[in-house]
């Protein structure tokens, strides 16, 4: 009738390294043998925390890659501020004209560029020579307009565009996808704290008697929350870690399946990205552990006892 004795326990790794093992509390070192004696739920705490927890860095990479595109593209390879189509045939005489409207509305760096374009045959029609003036912009709004006013008044110009006006139209289109990955996000963080919630409601209920024999042998309520909560936080710290990694490379897996030969997104996760999934990862824990303390309280050290499972 009497329930089936437990196995006889072994030496954990850390025991065999004398001068830490000695350094530890004993707190600590009962935490560090259940951590290891109950080898199921430390496995499936670590897979739960570290899938979360990579889902939440795969949101928070995705932003970072989405975003880097205007960065890399404006910041990076086009140095330019605002470039000047020409319409009807670029001779001398009208790259000056431009080239002097440029430099007196306050301009910097002009740069030339021509090509010719072949129109198709039959159209009775001669090569057409067509050109492009990059240049980097006058400071303050004000000087832009005039600039642009004056360059559209020559016919010479077909066109006259500000790359300040262009990133503002990819930020706007951008935001819409920014919203698929804020959903992302919060059902990676909401996944997160399911899984930690259930995995200590189902730790507790497995050690109801262990818990009631430390109130029976004294342990104030404080030390018992630290007796449970400790093998917890240890265990998400090891899960957060571990999905920081699986995170990256599911990130990048994500990043070049998606990617198509005309856009190519950032491949960096800023580190700002890593610190909050990480963070959330710990919040939800914190969470969780506040949840379960009145229950932690709750246990009945006699009727507990009193069970034979």
């Amino acid at each position: 009738m009497t329930p089936k004795a437990p196995k006889a326990g072994r030496r954990i790794l850390l025991e065999h390294i004398g001068p830490l093992w000695r350094r530890m509390s004993f707190s600590w070192k009962v935490s560090a043998r259940n951590i290891l004696r109950y080898k199921r739920r430390f496995l499936m705490t670590v897979i739960g925390v570290s899938g979360c927890t990579a889902l939440m860095l795969v949101g928070f990479g995705l932003h970072d890659a989405i975003w880097d595109i205007i960065d890399v593209q404006f910041g990076q390879i086009q140095r330019y501020d605002m470039t000047v189509s020409i319409a009807r045939g670029l001779d001398d005489a009208s790259a000056g004209r431009v080239r002097r409207t440029l430099v007196d509305g306050g301009a910097k760096h002009l740069t030339r560029v021509d090509a010719r374009a072949m129109l198709a045959k039959g159209s009775g029609s001669d090569d057409l020579t067509y050109g492009t003036w990059y240049a980097t912009a006058p400071a303050g709004q004000e000087a832009c307009d005039r600039l642009a006013d004056a360059l559209r008044a020559d016919r010479a110009v077909a066109t006259v565009g500000y790359v300040q006006t262009t990133v503002g139209t990819y930020r706007t289109m951008l935001s819409a996808i920014d919203v698929i990955v804020v959903v992302l996000i919060v059902a990676a963080a909401a996944l997160a704290f399911i899984v930690l919630y259930d995995l200590t409601t189902i730790d507790i209920g497995e050690r109801i008697r262990e818990i009631a024999t430390l109130k029976v042998l004294g342990f104030r309520r404080g030390e018992v929350d630290a007796y449970v909560f400790r093998e917890v936080a240890v265990l998400v710290l090891v899960g957060a870690l571990a999905g920081l990694g699986l995170g990256t490379w599911l990130e990048g897996f994500v990043i070049t399946t998606v990617e198509v030969d005309v856009v190519m997104f950032g491949r960096t996760i800023h580190a700002a990205s890593y610190l909050w999934a990480f963070l959330l990862a710990g919040l939800f824990a914190a969470v969780v552990m506040l949840a379960m303390r009145p229950r932690l309280a709750a246990i009945d050290m006699v009727e507990s006892l009193k069970s034979v499972d």
